[in-house]
């Protein structure tokens, strides 16, 4: 993966870097008498490295002030099995509604918990991360990932 270009020479720098450690690794790369003939090299991140950069530091932040990946992990897997029974619950009903009434009494078992929910996001209390991410670049990254996974299984 090329991770720097050094501007005066050209050469590419490989690695894994953060800052720190890219000023560490350019200070190991470039002996003092050549950084005393030449002065310091110029580096130039490149932008696909400075997304993965900034990526990894607002990873590095919400593992350490959210919860770590099995932490989010959990939440997430009892957010969906939280939908996954309200869903069954609300199909079983519905099929089995024949009025207007049936149907309004399906959805009441997680109506209170959708209404509050809702109001809280509606009022700013909770913030969801698609939210801030953007709708259309949520369903990107969910439409980029599924067709990949479903390549790897189906051997494509």
């Amino acid at each position: 993966m090329l991770i720097a270009t050094e501007k005066k020479t050209g050469s590419s720098l490989y690695g894994s870097y953060d800052e720190s450690t890219l000023n560490d690794f350019i200070a190991s790369f470039y002996s003092p008498e050549f950084i005393d003939e030449f002065g310091e090299p110029e580096i130039e991140v490149s932008p696909n490295v400075q997304q993965i950069i900034q990526r990894d530091e607002v990873r590095s932040r919400i593992s350490g002030e959210v919860g770590d990946s099995d932490t989010l992990l959990g939440t997430t897997a009892d957010g969906v099995q939280l939908l996954l029974f309200g869903f069954c619950q609300l199909v079983v009903k519905l099929n089995a509604a024949s009025t207007l009434a049936e149907v309004r009494e399906a959805a009441g078992p997680f109506n209170a918990l959708a209404t509050s929910f809702l109001t809280k996001v509606e009022s700013g209390e909770v913030k969801l991360p698609f939210q801030v991410k953007g709708l259309e670049s949520v369903v990107e990254d969910i439409e980029s990932r599924a067709t990949a996974v479903a390549e790897v299984l189906g051997g494509n």
